[in-house]
């Protein structure tokens, strides 16, 4: 339960502060406010952003902005900054109460901290709370750097529309690169692209044999496949494969939600 004890706080500017994290929860309608956050989330904001910091380098500094609407949607926007106030990366994750559904509308980490698994730790934090909050879905946009590869690494897959598009994409990319793949391979590719099922990216993610791409550079049969990829992904926490995939790429990182 959320309460303000000295009732001189105004909520919109209502901070706690510890060595790494700091908390504002935005909303200039105080009873408003309450109401919103103690019918639909419960938990004092001071577990969330304690749970969003957790394991974070002691050199980073993490800030979350709160908001919270009538209809139980909750926006956490989330800075992360260094020892030199310099930014490290920026969060977007819309929590829907009612629906039990996550978006994660934007991330962005600098390349040197991403290297160092700061994006990794950032999901496991995130995860931890969507499980507690028994969400159902993590909607996103699987970029076209690595995303289209990488988040079906991690258990994300396709909605229906975004499978039918990307399977056009597959299919080129099988044909440029035919000659370089065995028998084995090319029915796993076929059997995916032959099929309605989007939860098929999966078994095209995990083929793993390097292969020259386009002539000279050398990656994954998955990575060829899916790398500059871009399609609308969900996560189902009821699919158990899907939660799986997830689980065992944070385990590789040295990371249990």
């Amino acid at each position: 339960m959320f309460k303000i004890d000295d009732a001189r706080r105004e909520i919109y500017k209502h901070e706690i502060l510890s060595h790494r994290t700091l908390l504002s929860v935005e909303n200039v309608d105080l009873p408003l406010t309450l109401r919103n956050w103690n019918n639909f989330v419960r938990e004092h904001p001071s577990v969330i952003h304690g749970a969003l910091s957790r394991d974070l380098a002691r050199n980073l500094r993490l800030f979350v902005s709160s908001a919270i609407g009538d209809d139980g949607g909750l926006r956490l926007d989330m800075f992360i900054s260094g020892d030199d106030s310099t930014n490290v990366g920026q969060l977007q994750r819309l929590v829907r109460f009612k629906q039990r559904e996550v978006d994660h509308a934007s991330a962005f980490i600098e390349l040197k901290y991403a290297m160092q698994g700061l994006g990794s730790l950032m999901i496991r934090n995130c995860f931890a709370l969507y499980l507690r909050w028994e969400m159902r879905i993590v909607h996103l946009i699987a970029g076209r750097s690595v995303g289209g590869y990488a988040w079906a690494r991690m258990g994300w897959r396709p909605t229906m529309e975004s499978w039918k598009n990307l399977k056009d994409q597959i299919r080129v990319r099988l044909e440029t690169h035919l000659l370089m793949l065995t028998v084995t391979e090319r029915k796993v590719i076929i059997d995916a692209i032959q099929s309605d099922d989007p939860r098929m990216i999966w078994r095209l993610a995990d083929l793993n044999r390097v292969i020259n791409k386009d002539g000279h550079e050398e990656m994954s049969i998955g990575k060829v496949l899916l790398l500059g990829t871009a399609w609308v992904g969900v996560l189902n926490l009821s699919e158990v494969e899907g939660l799986e995939r997830l689980e065992d790429y944070l385990s590789s990182k040295d990371l249990l939600i």
